[in-house]
């Protein structure tokens, strides 16, 4: 058994700075958790944050489970066996459940309502390489993220799944653009049309447009950052916005 420095690292898109704080203390927080719960051994654990990447540093973290005791509980021994002690068909049954045919290999356990048969055998422990992606998920699935930010994250994740809507011919395409923008010229809807149309393998046509662009952005930079921004912009650049 080995001990490693483990590192998780999520690129984002932009997170809320006065979110930071909680965000990186619950991933921490979580993935201690699912750590503990698959009881991998572990060193101490920090968390880092910034607006586009939430990050954990585990040190002297073991890369293998401990042995994992596995105990199952079967019928009680009343049922497990017949007249002639002989196994029932509840005990071959749990026999098979269990993965062995040899009904000596049960043990018995006494309780306030009787005898049970019971099942104790021992396995290698995981790795930490097969555990990791369900850990993620578990130190993920309910970290504090702002009601407006999951919207946002639900809506670029629909974005993405959206199938351009395709036109047979171009003069199709022409008539859509003049319906949606009555105040453009013959002339004008035509351009726009052909310059913003691509043509798909199928021989039909589609605009270039990204959906992702249909989803703003929930938090955005205030003005003066964005002036600042610009400035430091020094090359020539074409500035179109509207």
């Amino acid at each position: 058994m080995r001990h490693e420095t483990l590192l998780l690292e999520i690129g984002t898109e932009e997170l809320p700075p006065k979110s930071l704080l909680a965000l990186k203390t619950a991933f921490a927080e979580n993935l201690k958790k699912a750590l503990d719960d698959r009881q991998f051994n572990y060193g101490d654990v920090a968390a880092f944050a910034t607006p586009r990447r939430l990050a954990v540093i585990v040190t002297a973290c073991e890369d293998i489970q401990p042995e994992q005791l596995i105990q199952r509980k079967g019928p009680k021994l009343s049922a497990a066996f017949d007249s002639d002690g002989q196994p029932t068909k509840a005990l071959n049954g749990f026999l098979k459940s269990c993965g062995i045919t040899d009904p000596n290999l049960l043990e018995q356990e006494e309780t306030e309502k009787g005898a049970w048969v019971l099942y104790r055998s021992t396995q290698a422990g995981a790795t930490l390489s097969s555990e990791i992606q369900g850990m993620l998920i578990e130190a993920t699935a309910t970290l504090p993220i702002a009601k407006r930010m999951r919207t946002w994250i639900d809506a670029k994740r629909a974005a993405a799944g959206r199938s351009p809507k395709k036109y047979a011919t171009l003069e199709e395409a022409y008539e859509r653009m003049k319906e949606e923008n009555k105040y453009l010229s013959d002339a004008q809807a035509w351009h726009l049309t052909i310059h913003g149309i691509s043509q798909n393998e199928d021989s039909t046509y589609s605009w270039k447009f990204d959906n992702h662009f249909r989803v703003m952005v929930p938090y955005d930079l205030p003005q003066d950052d964005v002036d600042a921004l610009w400035r430091e912009i020094t090359c020539p650049t074409l500035l179109l916005y509207g």
